[in-house]
């Protein structure tokens, strides 16, 4: 059935909502994934040491620590300039995007490894496109497998998907988990990771003789004889001219010249015997099947790092539908190669020792690589080669680089002797023949495409042309039919090696030096043929300088009046491509300098594809040299430095390499502005980069805006860095609800989406407090956030949240802020070297007791912080603590365990499977017969550390850091608290009466959470999301196997349900505008001023409920009871971004009166109507006793009536008769 118009409408609304970029500025992170390293929420934890026996049973995999790794994102969310706004939406709504790792460097043995067979089979039965196969196997020569046993260079292929549901890639965990759970446990990550390819090497050797075929060598092909990684890939359709004969051995429906039948895959006996080959020795390769024909199906790029990876489209025609595909480029690899004759033995001009054709003349190379592969599944699981690439360099190096006159001849020569060619068939790969030297009458082979390089940077353009369609005010609007689109691959610098070596009148060795190239190189055709669009060696013409590890983003800017409105041709947006480079290593090979370089330059881009200047774009138009002659691809003079102020010295982030950009593209959510943003990396020194930078510029068309760049040149504004003042930031300023989703309503029913339309602040804060036209906002409130490198400053900054008026609504306001220390404390501290909080953690005693005022004889100006200090040492450690990653306990008495020391639980173990494996293991464990937890939940000892020593009183006063007290024993041997230390030098220095507890200070306290330092990581935007993965911490080691996204928005809290005033309801239900918050909340007395109840933890679904805060052990009524109070909501993202603002919806002025003690009154009833009850009882009872005392008595007198009889009346009393007629009765009974 057709969805109701409105759910069809808020559907395509969501759609348009989502397709719009998310802001991306300075803020703390989140990590999805990793070893935990922040406490706000739980990422990802990859397994440790988990032994897999099948992908679809292992529990948690993720690519290894690695660097120099190489990403993409596959169907990427982003919108593309080349549709319109209904064909994004439309896209939105199918596509599946991913995001890839693939390769890189992972050095150490990993241990992820799977059993022999299935290892070496890759696909298991029922595998399926796409399906994971072949997990982390160790990679033996021939065997599809995972990571190297030892680590090293890699081609796995990893991806993960969009997490799905309102939290999207958050999940916060329900109540009955959240109460037995650590906090920093309860938002937990939705990320996971999947292997699609483990990678694949050639086998070493030839598995079987084939007679009459040759290897690309010209050696024959036999058993035994070695194997080298263009052998293996031999069959690949680029090497289709230089088979000599080989095609044959390319299809497994040939039958070859000594089989009897084709080769059949299903075959029983030929699964059989290819089984047997890899499993069994001695056992020969079934002759029916051609290796080059079956190895086609596997061949892959070689293990390497330093490449680069992108997603582009080949040549579109109008009507047709090219997938993406996924390309993989250059790098630094490792492969089986061939021993070139001038390595051999003798020398280089002859004669040489030459080895027989039957010795081994392949070894493991590490080399540079510069060819294409290409998978069309999107995961990477197939791979085809598009460009074998060169081995000879480009023609700018030779001229350059590599030109000799030699002692032998009277004119140049160009290149190696062993590069001497006749026809272009001479030359491997794409390389082609020709003269390049003057007089020379050899031809040599040369490159016409970009050398092979590592460190190089890739980037897409989409080149698009549409039917010309105005808006209603005759403007374009860019809504007119596609007539043709293309994908510009654009390749840009990056580390080559150049050989200096001279040998008679050649250039030789190998290796060479390491070069910084200059060029940029583009291509339409999916990286089949490329045209050099900047020349090498060109830094004195555009003052462009070499460099290679740096980084590249096209931008796509809206109009910024540069270009003439006449300029953009009909059907195009008025928007210009630009291609932006940043920073990088540079250097020089004649002096071996290095140097880091923080310039950022930009070349505009064609605004159409280049066949639609030439008209003929019917059929596929390669670019060509006369597409830069004409004006269609950037000249040389185009580059321009946009290092923002004259004299372009450089941007105001120190020069680096290694660093990550990611560009977050203008639209509705973000203002229109384009921003970029910058991290990490290496410098001068070996230094590595924590910091964060962003830039950009907005649409000038857009109002209302408060911050603009320089007028008259937009390329002049500011880069900000992470935490300071000035940075952008998001904020919502009013909250309803914090989820809004399209229902799954039946037809004609009312559908209903909240807040849909927020008012969102973004920029960097502006105005005064006590603005009433509402342009206040903070200036970046996340340069309060704390870390061991905070400035001293901000210790001691006393925080009084504000208090609302009964009388109007709350306006917005901020905390309101004291500092603690003086301008004269913080001169004094400074005096000593004192500077962060660092500093203060490990200021010793002569330092800490010289700021008290105490200092040797006769020693400099004595200071005056006073005992204040000892605060402000307890506040930085407090603070310290709080921000360092808490290892989480998992049984008492944890932390004293032995490292060395494995724990022996009996059956009642309290290790959670479920829920306790923050660091390794998780799914399922057992409790082998040695009463030891076993299994992927083992606990292996990764929280313990050595017990510490205990410390005597001599210890404790050689090791008194000049606050703390402690107890010293007296004459009469009693312990009693000591009242000074005798400090060498100094004398007698007093023990400070008291130290303030700085847990009040240390609720205000928010910590910085990011990546860290790191460089050769990869960044991506991701579901509109900046994304940093991997890298290395050091140039010794330390790789990073980790995720941590970006989150500039601060989080806003709101009271969805609050107690009447006056009322005893106790019941507050919170909401926030963000994605998988918990919520902190604070009770202070309204007329004490003092805090009734601390920030206090808890979830939205949980809310919280005062009546046992404010009435504590009700009913006894031990709380403060009756009052008027204040009640503060605060909200906490998963990257531990803090609510800064208290307004209307956060704070609630309420008075609480005491609920009626009910049981107390009920009690009391109850007990009051008991004792009525036992009254009445008791008075029944002595009323009917006393009845029967009177019958008594009448049958008494009746019965002894007549024993007076006869006798003495006067005499006869009937009691006494009484009395002796029961003292008859007892005699009878005895």
């Amino acid at each position: 059935p057709n969805p109701p118009p409105l759910r069809l409408a808020l559907a395509l609304l969501l759609a348009l909502l989502l397709q719009l970029p998310r802001p991306t500025t300075p803020a703390n992170w989140a990590q999805l994934a990793g070893k935990r390293a922040q406490n706000i929420a739980k990422p990802y934890i990859p397994v440790e040491d988990h032994v897999y026996l099948d992908p679809a049973t292992a529990s948690r995999p993720m690519w290894s620590a690695r660097w120099g790794h190489a990403s993409a994102v596959f169907n990427s969310s982003n919108p593309r300039n080349d549709m319109t706004v209904q064909e994004n939406s439309a896209r939105l709504l199918v596509l599946t995007s991913r995001l890839l790792v693939m390769g890189g460097d992972d050095q150490v043995l990993d241990n992820f490894m799977v059993k022999d067979e299935f290892a070496k089979t890759g696909k298991p039965d029922g595998w399926k496109e796409g399906d994971p196969h072949g997990f982390g196997a160790e990679q033996h020569d021939g065997v599809r497998g995972g990571p190297t046993g030892k680590g090293g260079f890699l081609n796995d292929v990893w991806y993960s998907l969009p997490a799905t549901g309102s939290e999207k890639g958050w999940d916060v965990v329900n109540d009955e988990v959240a109460s037995k759970v650590d906090q920093s446990e309860v938002i937990q990550s939705q990320m996971r990771w999947l292997q699609s390819n483990p990678g694949r090497i050639n086998p070493a050797t030839w598995p079987m003789d084939m007679a009459g075929f040759f290897t690309l060598q010209g050696q024959p092909i036999k058993a035994g004889n070695p194997l080298t990684y263009d052998d293996w890939i031999m069959c690949q359709e680029p090497f289709d001219s230089l088979q000599q004969g080989n095609r044959s051995l390319c299809d497994l429906d040939n039958i070859l010249p000594w089989a009897d039948k084709v080769c059949d895959l299903e075959d029983e006996r030929t699964k059989e015997a290819l089984k047997n080959f890899y499993y069994k020795a001695n056992t020969a390769w079934p002759l029916e099947c051609s290796p080059q024909a079956l190895w086609k199906l596997d061949n892959m790029w070689s293990p390497r790092r330093g490449h680069k990876a992108v997603v582009a489209k080949g040549h579109v025609l109008q009507g047709s539908n090219e997938n993406d595909k996924l390309f993989v480029m250059g790098g630094r690899a490792r492969e089986y190669t061939f021993i070139e004759e001038d390595r051999m033995v003798g020398g280089v001009i002859g004669p040489r020792v030459r080895t027989e054709i039957d010795r081994i003349t392949t070894r493991e190379e590490n080399i540079l690589k510069n060819d294409i592969w290409m998978s069309e599944d999107g995961l990477g699981v197939n791979w085809k080669l598009v460009n074998p690439g060169c081995r000879a360099p480009q023609i700018d190096i030779l001229l350059n680089k590599e030109k000799w006159n030699g002692y032998e001849a009277a004119y140049e020569n160009i290149g190696q002797a062993k590069e001497k060619c006749e026809t272009n068939n001479d030359c491997y790969g794409v390389a082609e023949c020709g003269s390049l030297a003057v007089g020379s009458p050899d031809k040599v082979c040369f490159c016409p495409m970009w050398s092979a390089r590592e460190n190089h940077a890739v980037s897409v353009q989409h080149v698009y042309q549409r039917e010309a369609s105005l808006d209603e005010n005759g403007n374009e609007d860019g809504n007119g039919a596609l007539l043709h689109s293309e994908d510009y691959i654009y390749v840009v610098g990056g580390f080559v090696n150049i050989r200096k070596s001279f040998c008679g009148s050649h250039s030789c060795g190998t290796n060479g030096y390491r070069f910084y190239m200059d060029d940029a190189w583009v291509s339409n055709d999916g990286g089949l043929t490329w045209i050099q669009f900047k020349p090498a060696f060109d830094e004195t013409r555009t003052k462009f300088r070499g460099r290679g590890a740096h980084a590249m983003a096209l931008i796509s800017q809206p109009d910024l009046g540069l270009t003439a409105a006449d300029d953009y041709p009909p059907g195009q947006t008025k928007e210009q491509d630009q291609l932006w480079v940043f920073g990088g290593e540079g250097g020089s090979d004649e002096t071996g300098e290095t140097v880091f370089l923080n310039d950022v330059w930009r070349v505009d881009l064609p605004l159409l594809p280049c066949c639609v200047k030439e008209g003929n774009c019917d059929t596929p138009h390669r670019l060509t040299a006369d597409d830069v002659a004409s004006g269609c691809l950037p000249k040389i003079n185009e580059w321009k430095n946009a290092t923002l102020l004259p004299p372009y010295q450089g941007a105001d982030w120190e020069g680096r390499a290694g660093h990550t950009v990611v560009v977050e593209p203008p639209g509705g959510i973000n203002q229109n502005i384009q921003r970029v943003v910058l991290s990490g990396g290496h410098g001068e020194g070996g230094k590595l980069f924590d910091d964060v930078w962003t830039w950009g510029f907005q649409d000038p068309d857009e109002e209302d805006l408060y911050y603009t760049c320089p007028e008259g040149d937009i390329y002049k504004c500011k880069w900000f860095k992470d935490y300071e003042p000035g940075q952008w930031y998001r904020v919502s300023r009013k909250v309803d609800v914090d989820i809004y989703e399209i229902g799954d309503a039946e037809d004609g029913a009312e559908v209903t989406v909240d807040n849909l339309e927020s008012d969102v602040y973004y920029g960097p804060g502006h105005g005064k407090p006590g603005d009433t036209d509402q342009s206040y906002m903070p200036t970046t409130p996340l340069q309060y956030y704390f870390h061991a490198g905070s400035d001293i400053s901000m210790l001691g900054v006393k925080i009084f949240l504000p208090e609302p008026d009964p009388r109007v609504p709350m306006e917005a306001q901020d905390p309101i802020r004291y500092p603690g220390l003086t301008d004269q404390d913080i001169e004094e501290f400074r005096s000593l070297g004192i500077n962060t909080i660092q500093d203060v953690i490990d200021a010793d005693v002569v330092q800490i007791i010289r700021l008290r005022g105490y200092d040797y004889p006769g020693g400099t100006e004595a200071l005056n912080v006073g005992d204040k200090v000892c605060d402000i040492q307890a506040l930085a450690r407090a603070i310290d603590a709080k921000c360092t990653v808490r290892h989480i306990q998992q049984y008492d008495l944890e932390h004293m365990l032995p490292i060395n020391v494995d724990p022996i639980f009996d059956s009642n173990a309290p290790i959670d499977p479920d829920q306790n494996w923050q660091y390794r293991g998780g799914g399922e464990g057992t409790l082998n017969d040695a009463n030891v937890w076993t299994g992927s939940n083992a606990h292996g000892k990764v929280y313990g550390q050595e017990a510490e020593e205990e410390c005597d009183e001599a210890c404790m006063i050689e090791n008194w850091d000049g606050c703390y007290s402690m107890e010293v024993e007296n004459a009469d041997g009693e312990m009693e608290p000591a009242t000074d230390i005798d400090v060498p030098g100094v004398g007698p220095v007093p023990i400070p009466v008291v130290i303030r507890d700085p847990t009040s200070d240390l609720q205000e306290v928010k910590c910085r959470q990011n990546p860290g330092a790191r460089t050769y990581a990869v960044a991506e935007l991701f579901e509109q999301e900046v994304v940093v993965m991997g890298g290395k911490r050091n140039h010794q080691g330390d790789y990073m196997q980790d995720v941590w996204v970006r989150d500039d928005f601060l989080p806003t809290a709101s009271i969805k349900v609050k107690p009447t005033k006056l009322t005893s309801e106790s019941n507050f239900m919170f909401a926030t505008d963000r994605r998988a918050c918990i919520f902190e909340y604070k009770i202070v007395d309204a007329e004490e001023k003092i805090d009734v109840v601390p920030w206090t933890l808890t979830t939205r679904s949980k809310g919280a409920n005062v009546l046992d805060l404010l009435d504590f052990n009700w009913p006894w009524g031990t709380g403060p009871g009756f009052g008027e109070y204040y009640f503060y909501l605060r909200a906490i993202d998963p990257a531990g971004n803090v609510g800064y603002q208290y307004q209307e919806e956060n704070v609630y002025l309420w008075t609480w009166v005491d609920p009626l003690p009910l049981p107390w009154i009920i009690g009391g009833a109850c007990a009051g109507l008991f004792v009525v009850i036992l009254a009445y009882l008791e008075y029944r009872r002595r009323k009917k006793k006393k009845a029967m005392e009177r019958y008594a008595i009448k049958r008494m007198r009746r019965k002894f009536k007549g024993q007076a009889k006869g006798g003495d009346d006067k005499k006869a009393d009937w009691r006494t008769l009484a009395s002796e007629e029961g003292d008859k009765d007892k005699k009878k009974k005895k």
